[in-house]
């Protein structure tokens, strides 16, 4: 019998951050519960859905009887969602051959039953952390800085809902280098590229690894707490976070990293420089473009850039499927080059332009021609603590 006491908020908290990396979709049901081993004054937690494992513990929790059990997820943490009183939780123990039982909650006077499965059945993190316990590379960032550093990549990751790109695209990798990490995502359209400098790191050579871009929010709340975060990378596609009383392991060895510097540009070739400190006047007018479109409307609307040097001034034209004018906004700004005029995909640009909101921004833009397709690149202006760079093909001049 596993028998214990704490505050709702506590549970409720860790629940929440641990659940994230359950299960889901079709799934074995077992795989959408959260274990937890009761022992001295605390819990540790941890779920998976067989490619990421978390373990967290907590701390402050009034153990009356120590003990291993699987928690239903879903179903705690909606009973948990509005009480913030005391929690009492009693589970029995389970037999080999039972393949699971009931768990009784008491909150706010009142007294639940809910199924659970037997903890035997479920599979063991510690065998996801021991392919990081040799042959690994391991880094020491900072957490905050790794943190929005992996918030302002992630939109140019595929979409997960996309059926028709390569799972690959879906990822967002992590390529470490003599200590410096570069983190990359791309959706073969759009490419973003941020290298941060560790405080310490072990190992040399290359390391590539890949991370689910719809994992990123959960692992960026968990890191962005950590003054020394350490990074475990490891050829297999393994990779490893750890925190104070929590872990993350990655395992993917079902894909491939792919080789993204063939699709960085020759600065050289980027003619047009627009200097930008409104950023957030673009992304609120993108935004209201969008909300006039539905369905595949969206991918099919175009905005098109235009700019000349002598007026000091950008002008952005939403476009309709038949390249009919939606909507016109003009924007002050220190243009250099040549000028010219671009068309990209409404939708494209509008979660490129989101990601880099909040900074003014250089953008450099490439023309057309025989040998290269039409091409954004966008710099942040103001100093970051990491090197950042967006890429947005444009569409060529064929494929109008």
């Amino acid at each position: 019998m596993m028998r214990i006491k704490t505050e709702a908020e506590t549970l409720r908290s860790a629940i929440s951050q641990v659940k994230q990396f359950c299960g889901s979709g079709k799934v074995l049901p077992i795989l959408r519960s959260v274990k937890v081993e009761a022992s001295g004054n605390s819990l540790t937690l941890s779920a998976t859905d067989m490619d990421t494992w978390i373990t967290l513990k907590v701390d402050g929790v009034e153990v009356e009887e120590e003990g291993v059990a699987l928690f239903p997820s879903d179903e705690l943490s909606r009973l948990l969602l509005h009480t913030d009183g005391q929690v009492e939780i009693e589970v029995p123990e389970l037999g080999e051959n039972e393949w699971g039982g009931r768990m009784t909650l008491r909150l706010d006077r009142s007294i639940y039953r809910l199924p659970i499965f037997n903890p035997n059945e479920y599979p063991d993190p510690a065998d996801a952390l021991s392919t990081l316990s040799t042959g690994a590379v391991e880094l020491v960032v900072d957490g905050s800085e790794f943190a929005s550093a992996l918030r302002l990549v992630a939109p140019f990751a595929d979409h997960p809902s996309s059926r028709f790109s390569s799972p690959v695209l879906k990822e967002i990798m992590l390529c470490c280098t003599n200590g410096v990490l570069e983190i990359v995502a791309t959706d073969a359209y759009k490419l973003a590229l941020v290298k941060l400098t560790s405080k310490e790191a072990t190992g040399k050579g290359e390391i590539k690894v890949l991370v689910p871009a719809m994992k990123v929010s959960a692992i960026a709340s968990l890191c962005e707490r950590e003054p020394n975060l350490r990074l475990k990378l490891k050829d297999d596609n393994a990779v490893g976070f750890f925190g104070e009383g929590w872990s993350v392991v990655q395992t993917l060895k079902a894909l491939t990293p792919y080789d993204y510097q063939k699709a960085l540009p020759d600065f050289s070739t980027l003619t047009t420089t627009i200097e930008l400190s409104n950023c957030k006047a673009v992304s609120d007018f993108l935004t209201k473009v969008m909300k006039q479109f539905r369905g595949k409307e969206k991918e099919r609307a175009k905005v098109k850039v235009s700019c000349k040097p002598q007026e000091g001034i950008i002008t952005l034209t939403a476009l309709d499927s038949d390249d009919e004018e939606v909507a016109v906004k003009r924007l002050s700004a220190k243009v250099n080059g040549e000028g010219g005029e671009w068309l990209f995909r409404l939708n494209l640009l509008s979660d490129v332009v989101s990601a880099v909101q909040k900074f003014p921004v250089k953008v450099s833009l490439r023309k057309e021609s025989e040998h290269r397709i039409p091409l954004m690149a966008i710099q942040v202006a103001e100093p970051l603590p990491f090197e950042f760079l967006g890429l947005l093909a444009a569409i060529p001049v064929s494929q109008v």
